[in-house]
């Protein structure tokens, strides 16, 4: 049976873990093996990972990679020396800009090279237009965006900032590293300093609403997050998101 790599930033992010159901699932229709393994966040621990692969005798080898990378362009290089051996690779989500894409599909032309991946503009565009339809009148907001160092994260934002430019909404940025516990965390740690310089907050943006909310629920605020929003400088603000996949990511 031939195999797939699919290497993924964390276990921990719900995203990521339907891209690994969709996976397997799919591989199994095809009469593919695909072989999960996760880096924990860790930039050097996906490039070992993936160099394994990519180094392992001939018939060990992946017929191809595909990878959520930890970090933007760490791992162009390994794409190339994959490409090299005859490896498709493919960038999941975000991981290349395509000027590095298109060099490596004009080298390794007999080799199946691609990113596939939202578009992370309209997304924060979409994400704008709420905050605008949710705040005619402007207010206060706070953006929990993903990890800032990705260019993803920083696509949405701008077109966030974008499309919000010129009307009276005043945005907070924080930063949630993708997941839901983080951003928990963070919107609480946030409220607590927040607390003596703001006079009320309007609404709570997220890159998706499985940051805040189960499936289907309206936003009941987390415990660690509902006693300062019993404050009464907060009164009830309203949360959204931008809704992906089946899962609202």
């Amino acid at each position: 049976m031939k195999t797939v790599g699919l290497f993924l930033a964390d276990q921990v992010n719900e995203y990521f873990q339907l891209v690994q159901s969709d996976a397997e699932q799919t591989g199994k229709k095809h009469g593919l093996n695909v072989v999960v393994q996760f880096a924990d966040g860790r930039a050097a621990t996906q490039t070992k990972q993936i160099h394994a692969a990519i180094t392992a005798p001939e018939a060990a080898r992946p017929i191809a990679i595909i990878t959520a990378p930890v970090r933007d362009n760490s791992l162009n290089r390994l794409a190339q020396q994959a490409a090299g051996v005859g490896i498709g690779w493919i960038f999941l989500h975000r991981g290349i800009d395509s000027a590095a894409l298109d060099s490596l599909r004009t080298e390794f032309p007999a080799v199946p090279v691609c990113l596939v991946t939202p578009d992370h503009n309209q997304i924060g565009r979409i994400q704008g237009r709420q905050i605008l339809s949710l705040l005619p009148g402007g207010g206060n907001v706070v953006y929990i965006q993903g990890a800032a160092a990705t260019s993803s994260a920083r696509e949405r934002l701008a077109a966030v900032l974008e499309t919000t430019k010129g009307a009276d909404v005043e945005i907070q940025v924080i930063d949630g590293n993708w997941t839901a516990d983080d951003a928990e965390r963070v919107l609480g740690g946030w409220l607590r300093i927040a607390m003596s310089g703001i006079s009320k907050l309007n609404l709570v943006v997220c890159r998706a609403m499985r940051c805040l909310l189960g499936p289907g629920e309206l936003w009941n605020p987390p415990p660690r997050i509902l006693g300062v929003l019993r404050s009464p400088r907060f009164r009830s603000p309203a949360a959204t998101g931008c809704p992906m996949l089946v899962a609202n990511w």
